[in-house]
C-alpha cells in the first residue's frame, strides 16, 4: 500500500518515479522483482545553480568552468560528471536550459542575465556577438592521434598561430 500521493505512476507503459518520492515509495521501488527498478543514491540533490538538466530523474549539471581569454581550459573527471555537456555549452552547441525541462526553454538573453556578474556573462555575450572564437581538441581518438605522430605541440601551435 502506497502513501496516497503520486510518487509512482505509469506513463506510456513505463513506470515513472517522481523526484520527490516519499521514503515509503522509494522503499517499494527497491523491492520490485527482477531488478525492474533501481534506485541510485546520489551524494546530494543540489537545488540551486542548475545549468542544464536532461529530464526528470536524469543528469543535472551544476555550474560551468569559467574560461579566461588567452588560457587553456582542461576538464578531467570520471564518466558521467558532465565534462562533455559543459564543453558543448561553452562551445555554444548546446543552449543551457537552466534546469527548465518543461515549458519554454530560456533564450540566450535570459541565459546571459542568469550569469550576470560572473565571467560567464561576458563569455556568452562574446560568443553570441561573434567576438569570441572557441576551439576544442577532440577527445583522444586513435585515428586522430596517429596524424600527429612525431610532431611537437609547440611546432603545431606556431603553425596555426593567427596572431602573426
Amino acid at each position: 500500500k502506497g502513501c496516497g500521493k503520486e510518487c509512482i505512476y505509469v506513463s506510456k507503459k513505463l513506470a515513472v518515479v517522481s523526484e520527490q518520492a516519499c521514503a515509503t515509495c522509494v522503499s517499494r521501488c527497491k523491492q520490485c522483482p527482477g531488478d525492474a527498478v533501481s534506485v541510485v543514491k546520489l551524494p546530494s540533490n543540489l537545488t540551486t545553480n542548475c545549468t542544464h538538466k536532461y529530464g526528470p530523474n536524469s543528469f543535472k549539471l551544476h555550474g560551468l568552468p569559467g574560461p579566461r581569454p588567452g588560457h587553456v581550459l582542461g576538464l578531467l573527471g570520471t564518466n558521467g560528471t558532465g565534462k562533455s555537456t559543459a564543453l558543448s555549452i561553452l562551445l555554444g552547441k548546446t543552449k543551457p536550459n537552466l534546469g527548465q525541462i518543461t515549458g519554454v526553454a530560456p533564450d540566450w538573453e535570459e541565459i546571459v542575465t542568469y550569469y550576470r556578474g560572473s565571467s560567464l556573462q561576458n563569455y556568452f555575450t562574446g560568443i553570441l556577438e561573434n567576438k569570441l572564437r572557441v576551439v576544442m581538441k577532440p577527445q583522444l581518438d586513435a585515428r586522430f592521434a596517429r596524424r600527429f605522430t612525431g610532431k611537437k605541440v609547440r611546432d603545431m601551435i606556431k603553425q596555426r598561430d593567427e596572431r602573426k
